[in-house]
């Protein structure tokens, strides 16, 4: 066998193109009889595989074909004698990187969600399944126009560190700076090639490495964002993520769902009501009820 060089740029990129493929057409990579063997063997090895989308073993196998391995036979095998190789895939399963104020949700999230916060105290959020954190940061600047920043508490989770880290530490490409509204860019001290979001904002926020799939939720939220996530989960981890989210909103609290249309679809909640959530128009938004 012989592996090919491949950096974590290359991982972000390729998944990236390899889920875009497969959001087109499920078959774009083939996969062969005995990859379904394989599949099963490896969610011995990866329990929380029986929660994903099966599509996901494309993406397994485009992914071993990228690291050089000849088949999904190979690539199993290496995955089941190397400790390292199983924290690299696992750590990197389902990233797709994020942005700043994605979706086209935000105004209508901004200026009929957040507004009834106006003046609040002690407002407490959950980011869950925060990526790079590009959304932890859209979410507190757009709070400043209606609550001070001593006021906010955020809780961003992810079961990647290395994504945590450059949450906490606030610094992005330059290339992101766009994708920041000109009202909220007066937030951020900007270089040559990079911007960084002020220490004070950065110490509003707390990280810790949760797995929605398989640890214990945090409760008493009044506002949980959890986007870009459960298009990869199946439809019945799914329904169990989302209700253990409505658990852990407050009364009145509100929980921001799904940011693409390819997937909104799923991401969307088909019985608000039995978790105690009203909908907000037409829109991944809901509401507890009180």
């Amino acid at each position: 066998m012989k592996e090919t060089s491949f950096t974590e740029n290359d991982l972000i990129q390729y998944i990236s193109y390899v889920l875009r493929a497969v959001r087109r057409n499920g078959h774009h990579i083939k996969t062969l009889p005995q990859d379904i063997v394989y599949f099963q063997k490896m969610k011995r090895l990866f329990p929380e595989l029986r929660s994903y989308n099966l599509n996901e073993k494309v993406f397994l196998r485009a992914l071993s074909e990228k690291k050089g391995f000849r088949d999904f036979r190979e690539y199993y095998y290496r995955l089941l004698g190397s400790r390292e190789e199983r924290a690299f895939l696992k750590s990197n399963f389902t990233y797709l990187g994020s942005h700043f104020f994605r979706g086209n949700d935000w105004p209508f999230f901004r200026d009929n969600c957040l507004s009834g916060f106006s003046g609040r105290r002690e407002l407490k959020i959950w980011c869950a399944g925060c990526a790079t954190g590009q959304e932890v940061y859209s979410l507190i600047m757009a709070l400043l126009d209606y609550v001070p920043l001593e006021e906010i508490s955020v809780l961003a989770t992810d079961y990647n560190d290395r994504q945590l880290e450059t949450t906490e530490k606030g610094d992005y490409s330059l290339s992101h700076l766009h994708e920041i509204p000109d009202r909220y860019r007066h937030y951020v001290s900007v270089a040559e090639t990079r911007f960084i979001f002020p220490s004070e904002m950065r110490a509003r926020i707390q990280t810790q490495n949760l797995n929605l799939l398989t640890d214990p939720f945090p409760a008493g939220f009044d506002i949980i964002l959890c986007r870009n996530v459960l298009k990869f989960f199946s439809p019945g981890a799914r329904a169990k993520v989302q209700k253990k989210l409505a658990g852990s909103l407050k009364d009145g609290g509100i929980l921001f769902l799904a940011h693409d249309n390819h997937f909104i679809g799923c991401e969307l909640i088909r019985n608000p009501a039995s978790l105690g959530l009203r909908q907000l128009g037409r829109r991944p938004l809901y509401r507890k009820e009180r």
